[in-house]
């Protein structure tokens, strides 16, 4: 990079002083026509040169083209055929692109913009990606009525049937963590995990998360954690981690514990989601 600069910048220079000789400008004239000229120069590299390390780092939000791959994914595991018919045109879609996600936009699961753009960069809220989730179980459940991926989705999506449930925070409790804030941009990982997981590509072996005091929010160090014959103790961040002897598992019980609190137990289906949080309310004083 600092290479090609270093050669703009020579032919930079050189083509000013032809043009100086030319002009037969003097050499204090040429300076004081040269310093605007290269502070544009500096400027225009800046603006052309810079975003290009500035999008270097990888973004972890899950853009619309994406999750139409990850939708054409679910689709071809249940051998849903494409509508050619029915495809749309779009003018921000290469062939390429639009051969990708052939299936998600034929069968209308998701759809571009009436200006005839798809905008497949456009990143994705919450409440955006649990909407087109809904579209898909929908879809296979007309479609694809048996398949197990279709009732996989149903499992997920149990307990919430409208974008305004999601939006009230009314989540599955299958569905990530991450997912519950509606407004918030969906994470890439996340929702990657999330598929592989209901088309059997995942078998979970561990189980992590946080334990939290209920009331002030904060971690609680020392904490002790159990779940199928397994034990451990949070670290001072309330950080624990359960590694299961067996692979496979999908719903297990989790018991937790800690001094001067009320004891928790629940089950959790680790298959979708194998991070958790919880949260311990302090222990009612003895009258």
């Amino acid at each position: 990079m600092t290479r090609i600069l270093r050669d703009v910048l020579t032919t930079f220079l050189r083509f000013l002083k032809m043009k100086a000789r030319r002009l037969r400008i003097s050499r204090s004239a040429l300076k004081r026509r040269m310093a605007p000229a290269l502070m544009t120069f500096v400027l225009v590299s800046i603006l052309v040169f810079m975003p290009a390390y500035r999008f270097e780092a990888s973004d972890p939000r899950l853009t619309r083209l994406e999750l139409a791959q990850m939708f054409e994914t679910v689709l071809e595991s249940c051998r849903v055929a494409a509508q050619p018919d029915a495809l749309p045109e779009y003018s921000d879609l290469n062939d390429e692109q639009l051969f990708g996600v052939y299936r998600t936009l034929s069968c209308g699961i998701m759809s571009g913009y009436p200006d005839s753009k798809f905008k497949p960069c456009e990143f994705l809220r919450n409440i955006e990606t649990v909407g087109y989730l809904q579209k898909l179980v929908l879809f296979l459940r007309q479609v694809k009525p048996e398949s197990d991926v279709g009732r996989q989705l149903v499992r997920l999506m149990a307990y919430q049937d409208s974008p305004a449930e999601a939006m009230s925070g009314k989540l599955s409790s299958f569905m990530p963590e991450q997912l519950n804030e509606p407004s918030g941009f969906t994470d890439r990982e996340v929702m990657a995990e999330l598929v592989a997981a209901f088309i059997g590509q995942l078998h979970p072996k561990s189980l992590e998360g946080h334990i939290i005091n209920a009331v002030t929010g904060r971690p609680l160090a020392r904490a002790f954690v159990a779940s199928e014959k397994v034990a451990t103790v949070t670290d001072k961040l309330g950080f624990f981690r359960i590694e299961y002897p067996v692979a496979g598992l999908e719903e297990v019980a989790i018991m937790a514990v800690a001094e001067n609190f009320q004891p928790v137990e629940l089950k959790k289906n680790i298959k979708f989601n194998q991070n958790i949080v919880l949260r311990l309310k302090p222990a009612k004083s003895g009258k």
